[in-house]
C-alpha cells in the first residue's frame, strides 16, 4: 500500500489546568489544513452535490459547553471557514459533519439530517491521555492499521488523541437504512474490528455505525490533550472507487444471535445452548452476573432490568441496562461518558462479568490483569486464554490439548535424574555460548534441556506397578527457542529530548541439534514474540523448518517468556527511534546504529528500525551509518584527504562542493533543510556520486548500490516517510526518481512521493505548502538533508524546484574510467573501505557534540542560534526560496571550516572563494529553473536585471532617492540626476528597505517576457512575493510614504541588495551643484 505518512506529533498527558485560557492565537497552518480536508472529502464531489447542501460545524473548549457554531454551503470552503474562524482562533475545539447535510438543515444534525457521505472514517482512540487504556493500541499499532488497509487513504489526521482515518470515495453513498453505502460502511468497520480484535485490543465501534458523526476539524486545537493542534498527517488523495469497494472492504460472515432486554430481575435459567464450552472466560459469565459484580463492586443499585450508579452521568436515573443472550449469560450496556470512560467502554459495547472481573483487574494494576486483559473479549471469545495456560499435570477431559497428552505416551520416558546432576553454568547464556548440558525447570513442569541437543520435555507422573507415583518426561520438540535480548524503545525528540514509548522491540534464536543457533535478526513486537503461530511465518522466512505440536504451543511459549529472564541471560537495553542529536545521560550525542559519538569518544547504543511493520529490520544503508574511530593529528590529516579525493571524482564541476556543503549542513539544527538533487544521465555516475558521498557517514558500500531507499521500486510513500523521519541530523538518500513516460498512474506516484520527501525534507520548524493545492502539512518530526538522484528534476512547479539545490552531470563529469585505477575507484578503496571518510565525519560530530556540551544544557538551541547567524551572514535577509536552500549548503561548509581551522586541516580544504562562487553559481542557476515554473519570479528577476540599463526606481513622488543611486538607475548629468528614457520601475520607501513595484511595469515586463497569464492569476501568483498590504485597500502602515502604497511591495533585496558594498561607496559622487 502506498500510504503517505508523517512521524505521529507528540502528545501531552498533563492534566488541563482550567483556570489558564489558551492564548487565542489561530495555528499558523490552520486555514491551510482545514482546505486540504475540505477538497480532499468534499471538494472532490462538488458536482454531485446540491448547491444548497450543507456541512455543519459545532465546537466546545475548557470554558464552554459544547454548542453549534453554524453550517454552511458545502460548495463554498470559505463560508465553511467563516462559520468556524472565530472558534479557531480562540483555541476551542472544533468539529465538522463527517455527512453532508440536507439543504436548510440548521444545526449538528441528526443521522436523519444526513444526505450523503462522501467518505469512509474510522476514529482511532489510542493508548495515550484521557484515553490511556491497556485496551487501545499505541499510536505506533494505530499506524500499522492503517498502513494495512486495502487501498491507501485519502486523509490520516493526528486528533492529539488518536487517528481519524478518511477513505474518500468516488462517488458519495447513501448511508440511511437500507441505502447503497451502508453495506460498504459494515465491511469497512469490520476491518477495524479484525485488527483490533486479532490484537486483543478495542476500536471505537460508535463512530463506524454513526451516519452524523462528527469529527474534529485538521489545523483547529485539542483542548484535552495540552491545546495540542489536529494535524494532517498524510494527505494522498487516493479516492477509493466504488467497483472496487466490495472487494477491498468485504463483510464479515456473522454468527451473532439476537439479545433481549431484561425486564425482571434474575438469571434467566434455560439449558445453555453451548453446553459444550468449557473455556473459563464462558463458564465465569455463566455462573456469574455482570449486575452482582456491579453491585458487590462498584455500589451499582439493582432497578429490575437496570442499574444506576451515584458517579454515574445522571446519577437519579439508571445509566446501564442488562441484557440476556440466548444461551442464558447476562450482559451489560453502559450509556453516558462517565460510565463509559470508567469502564474503558467505546460505543454501546456489552460486556459480561469475565469482562468487569478484567476491568477490576487492571484498576489494581496486578500482574494477573496483563494475561487477563490480554484475552478480553467484548464478543465473549476466550479461546486464547486457556491456550495460554499451562496444562495441568494431570489431564483432565474438556482441556484443550488433554487428549493428546494421555495418548502421546510412546515418547514419554522416566524421569532422566542425570539431568540435575551436572555442572552448572553461571547463566542461561553461558550454557548456550558454551554448549553446556543444563536443565532449567520452568513452570507448569516445562524442563528445558540445554547442550549438543536441545529440547523441551515435560514432567508428568502416574501410578507404577508398585502403586507408587512414577515421574516421567514427555519430549515435545528437539529444538529450543530463547530470546536474546529485549530493547525498550525510547522517543527522540527534534529537540534531543528523549522520553519512553512503553514499547519494545525482542530478538529471539533457535536452539538445534549440534548446538546451532539460528537467529531471527529482525525485531519482533510483544504481539508476535509470545505467539508460536504468528511465530511460524518468520521460522519459515528465515529458512528454519520445525515440528510444531500444536497440543504444547502453551507450553512452547511459556519457554520464550521465561527462559533466560531470572538471570540476567537477556540483553535489556534502550533502543532510540531516530537518528542524530539527543541529550542522553546529560552529553549530548549523535545516534547512529553502527556507532554514536560524543565529546567524549564512541558510544555503543541501539538505534531502533524506523516504524516499519514487524519483521522489517534497517536497510543495510540505514543500519551501518555510524562511527568506529574519532581521529586525530596526523590520522585526522590522513582522513581529511578524503575531501580532495572526493572531488577528484569530478575534477571538473562544481557538484562535491555542493555535495560536501549538504553532508556537513545534515548534522546542523536549522530551521529549514533542503534536498540536493544530482541530475544526470543514465550510466553517468550519479548514483556513485551519492554512494561516495555516504560513505562519510556509511560503512554502506558506494558500489553496492545501497541507500535509505530506491526509488525506481515504487516503495510505499508511508515507508518512505518513515525513514525520513528516522534519517534525524542526517543525510537520507533517495536513488534513481525516473518518470516512464507512458504510464501515466506510475508517474503520477512516482511524482507524488518524491514530492512528498522533498517537502518534508524542508526542516523541523517550518512546513511547506504545496502548489498543487492540497497542500503539506507541517513536518516538525523532520530534520534531514535529501539527496536525490534523477534523470529530469520532479515535476512540481515552483513550489517544489526552488526547494531543491541542483547540479547538473554532464557525460563525463564522473572519473569511473578505468576500472581498478579511477578516481572513483581509488576513493572507495582509499576513503570509504577504509573508513577515514566516516573518520573525517566523526571528528567533525564530535567538536559539535563539544560546543554544544559547553552551552550549559541548551547545546542544541544554541548550536541552532549560531547556524542561522551563520545563514544570515551569507547573505542577509535573502528572499527567494532558492537562496536559502543555498544557504543551508553554505552554512555547512562555515561550520566545517571553523572545525577544520581549529584542527588545523585548513589547508587541506579548497580556498573559500572557490566554494562561495560555486554555491552562487547554482542557486543563480537553481532560480533561473524556478522563474521558470513560476511567472511572477520571472518578472522580478526580470525588474532586477532591467535595473540601471533599462529601467530605474525613484523616491516618493518621482523624486532622485536620496542615497544609492546608480544602484536604483540613475545617472548623473551636469544638471543633476536623470533617469534617461528608462521604464519607471517603481518607488523605494524611505527607509530603502522595500520596493513597491509599478503595477505598469509588471505588465510592460510581462508583455516582453511573453507571458500571457490573466492579470487577475499573474496578481494572485504575487502573493507568495509581496506583502499582504499589497492586496487590500486598508494597508498597515504607509510605508513612510505620503499616500497609499499602489503596487506590490516586495523587499528591496529582491531588486537591489543595498546592504552589501555597492558601486555607490567606490564612486566620487558628481559636482551637480553647477
Amino acid at each position: 500500500m502506498n500510504n503517505q505518512r508523517l512521524l505521529h506529533p507528540p502528545v501531552s498527558d498533563a492534566p488541563e489546568e482550567l483556570s489558564v485560557r489558551p492564548t487565542p492565537t489561530t495555528p499558523p497552518t490552520a486555514r491551510d489544513a482545514w482546505e486540504t480536508q475540505y477538497q480532499l472529502v468534499w471538494g472532490e464531489h462538488l458536482d454531485e452535490l446540491p448547491e444548497t447542501a450543507v456541512l455543519s460545524f459545532t465546537a466546545s473548549s475548557a470554558h464552554q459547553a459544547w454548542r453549534v457554531l453554524g453550517t454552511a454551503p458545502v460548495h463554498s470552503s470559505d463560508a465553511c471557514w467563516n462559520v468556524m474562524r472565530a472558534a479557531v482562533e480562540r483555541g476551542d475545539s472544533v468539529y465538522v459533519g463527517v455527512g453532508v447535510r440536507n439543504p436548510g438543515t440548521t444545526s449538528q444534525g441528526k443521522s436523519t439530517d444526513v444526505l450523503c457521505h462522501t467518505a469512509l472514517v474510522a476514529d482511532l482512540d489510542i493508548n495515550t491521555g484521557t484515553h490511556a487504556s491497556a485496551n487501545l493500541p499505541t499510536l505506533g499499532e494505530a499506524l500499522r492499521w492503517v498502513a494495512g488497509l486495502p487501498q491507501e487513504p485519502t486523509l490520516v489526521i493526528h486528533s492529539g488523541g488518536g487517528l481519524h482515518v478518511w477513505q474518500g470515495l468516488s462517488s458519495p453513498i447513501d448511508v440511511k437504512d437500507g441505502g447503497s453505502g451502508e453495506a460498504l460502511y459494515s465491511g469497512w468497520a469490520d476491518y477495524w474490528k479484525e485488527c483490533a480484535s486479532t490484537a486483543g485490543l478495542k476500536v471505537d465501534e460508535g463512530p463506524l455505525s454513526n451516519s452524523a458523526l462528527v469529527l474534529r476539524v485538521a489545523g483547529s486545537r485539542n483542548h484535552k490533550y495540552d491545546n495540542s493542534t489536529v494535524q494532517i498527517l498524510t494527505s494522498s488523495g487516493h479516492l477509493l472507487d466504488l467497483a472496487e469497494a466490495s472487494t477491498a472492504f468485504p463483510i464479515r460472515e456473522r454468527t451473532n444471535p439476537p439479545v433481549k432486554l431484561l425486564t425482571t430481575p434474575g438469571l434467566t435459567h434455560k439449558t445453555p445452548e453451548g453446553a459444550n464450552d468449557t473455556r473459563p472466560g464462558t463458564l465465569f459469565a455463566r455462573e456469574v452476573t455482570p449486575e452482582s459484580l456491579l453491585v458487590a463492586l462498584y455500589g451499582g443499585v439493582q432497578e429490575g432490568g437496570t442499574l444506576r450508579f451515584p458517579r454515574g452521568d445522571n446519577p437519579g436515573n439508571p445509566n446501564t441496562h442488562i441484557y440476556v443472550e440466548p444461551d442464558g449469560t447476562h450482559k451489560v450496556v453502559f450509556y453516558g461518558e462517565t460510565m463509559a470512560r470508567m469502564f474503558d467502554a467505546n460505543g454501546h459495547q456489552k460486556f459480561n462479568s469475565f469482562d468487569i472481573l478484567a476491568h477490576r483487574l487492571q484498576v489494581e494494576k496486578s500482574q494477573a490483569a496483563k494475561y487477563v486483559m490480554k484475552f478480553r473479549r467484548p464478543d465473549g471469545t476466550y479461546a486464547p486464554l486457556i491456550e495460554s495456560l499451562t496444562s495441568p499435570e494431570t489431564p483432565q477431559s474438556g482441556i484443550p490439548g488433554a487428549a493428546a497428552e494421555v495418548g502421546a505416551m510412546e515418547n514419554v520416558r522416566q524421569h532422566d535424574t542425570d539431568l540435575t546432576n551436572r555442572p552448572v553454568p553461571a547463566t542461561v547464556r553461558a550454557a548456550i555460548e558454551t554448549k553446556t548440558t543444563l536443565a532449567v525447570f520452568l513452570e507448569g513442569g516445562v524442563v528445558v534441556r540445554l547442550g549438543a541437543n536441545p529440547e523441551i520435555l515435560l514432567r508428568s507422573s502416574r501410578p507404577g506397578e508398585d502403586g507408587k507415583k512414577v515421574e516421567y518426561l514427555q519430549h515435545l520438540t528437539a529444538w529450543v527457542p530463547w530470546m536474546t535480548g529485549t530493547h525498550e524503545v525510547y522517543e527522540v525528540r527534534v529537540d534531543g529530548r528523549v522520553q519512553s514509548t512503553q514499547e519494545s522491540e525482542f530478538f529471539l534464536e533457535i536452539l538445534t541439534a549440534g548446538g546451532r543457533r539460528h537467529t531471527l535478526a529482525d525485531p519482533l513486537n510483544e504481539a508476535t514474540v509470545y505467539d508460536l503461530k504468528k511465530l511460524r511465518s518468520r521460522f519459515h522466512r528465515a529458512a528454519i523448518t520445525l515440528p510444531i505440536p500444536a497440543a504444547h504451543r502453551a507450553h512452547i511459549e511459556n519457554v520464550i517468556s521465561t527462559l533466560g529472564a531470572a538471570d540476567q541471560s537477556r540483553d535489556a537495553r534502550i533502543a532510540y527511534s531516530a537518528m542524530g542529536w539527543a541529550l542522553v545521560d546529560g552529553n549530548w550525542t549523535y545516534l547512529a546504529p553502527a556507532g554514536s559519538v560524543t565529546a567524549a569518544g564512541i558510544r555503543d547504543l541501539v538505534v531502533a528500525r524506523p516504524g516499519a511493520r514487524d519483521g522489517e529490520g534497517l536497510p543495510p544503508a540505514m543500519a551501518k551509518v555510524g562511527f568506529d574511530r574519532i581521529p586525530a593529528g596526523d590520522e585526522l590529516h590522513e582522513a581529511a584527504a578524503s575531501i580532495a579525493a572526493f572531488k577528484a571524482i569530478m575534477p571538473n564541476s562544481d557538484a562535491p562542493w555542493i555535495a560536501l556543503g549538504a553532508l556537513w549542513s545534515a548534522v546542523l539544527p536549522q530551521d529549514k533543510h533542503t534536498t540536493l538533487a544530482i541530475r544526470g544521465t543514465t550510466g553517468g555516475g550519479k548514483s556513485g556520486v551519492m554512494g561516495a558521498l555516504q560513505a562519510f557517514q556509511s560503512g554502506a558500500g558506494p558500489a553496492a548500490g545501497e541507500f535509505t531507499a530506491s526509488l525506481i521500486t515504487r516503495p510505499s510513500a508511508i515507508g518512505l516517510e518513515a525513514r525520513a523521519a528516522w534519517s534525524r541530523f542526517a543525510l537520507a538518500t533517495w536513488d534513481d526518481h525516473r518518470m516512464s513516460g507512458t504510464d501515466a498512474v506510475a508517474d503520477a506516484q512516482a511524482a507524488a512521493r518524491v514530492e512528498t520527501l522533498i517537502q518534508l525534507g524542508i526542516g523541523a520548524e517550518t512546513g511547506a505548502k504545496s502548489n498543487v493545492g492540497r497542500g503539506i502539512a507541517q513536518s516538525r518530526d523532520m530534520s534531514f538533508t535529501g539527496v536525490l538522484t534523477c534523470e529530469e528534476l520532479p515535476r512540481g512547479g515552483a513550489g517544489i524546484v526552488n526547494r531543491l539545490v541542483a547540479v547538473q552531470l554532464e557525460p563525463g563529469d564522473v572519473e569511473l574510467t578505468p576500472r581498478g585505477t579511477s578516481a572513483f575507484d581509488l576513493f572507495i578503496q582509499d576513503f570509504a573501505d577504509s573508513g577515514k571518510a566516516r573518520a573525517l565525519h566523526a571528528a567533525y560530530l564530535r567538536w559539535l557534540a563539544e560546543r554544544m556540551d559547553n552551552a550549559d544544557g541548551n547545546g542544541l538551541r544554541s548550536l541552532h542560534r549560531e547556524v542561522e547567524k551563520e545563514k544570515k551572514a551569507w547573505h542577509p535577509e535573502r528572499a527567494t526560496r532558492a537562496d536559502v536552500s543555498g544557504s543551508t549548503i553554505a552554512v555547512g561548509w562555515r561550520m566545517f571550516r571553523i572545525f577544520a581551522r581549529l584542527h588545523e586541516i585548513e589547508d587541506l580544504l579548497p580556498p573559500e572563494k572557490e566554494v562561495d562562487a560555486a554555491i552562487v553559481s547554482v542557486v543563480n542557476a537553481n532560480a533561473g529553473l524556478a522563474a521558470d515554473e513560476d511567472p511572477a519570479l520571472r518578472i522580478l528577476l526580470d525588474i532586477r536585471d532591467r535595473l540601471g540599463s533599462r529601467g530605474y526606481i525613484s523616491g516618493d513622488s518621482f523624486r532622485v532617492p536620496g542615497n544609492h543611486q546608480y544602484r536604483l538607475g540613475w545617472e548623473a548629468q551636469r544638471e543633476g540626476y536623470s533617469h534617461g528614457n528608462k521604464l519607471h520601475l517603481g518607488t523605494i520607501t524611505p527607509d530603502f528597505k522595500n520596493v513597491i513595484i509599478s503595477r505598469n511595469a509588471v505588465k510592460e515586463v510581462a508583455k516582453s517576457l511573453g507571458i500571457t497569464t490573466a492579470p487577475a492569476a499573474l496578481s494572485k501568483m504575487f502573493e507568495k512575493h509581496a506583502h499582504p498590504d499589497s492586496f487590500t485597500g486598508k494597508p498597515s502602515a504607509r510605508w513612510g510614504l505620503p499616500s497609499r502604497p499602489r503596487g506590490f511591495i516586495v523587499s528591496s533585496d529582491v531588486i537591489v541588495n543595498l546592504l552589501t558594498e555597492s558601486a555607490d561607496a567606490q564612486q566620487t559622487e558628481p559636482d551637480v551643484s553647477a
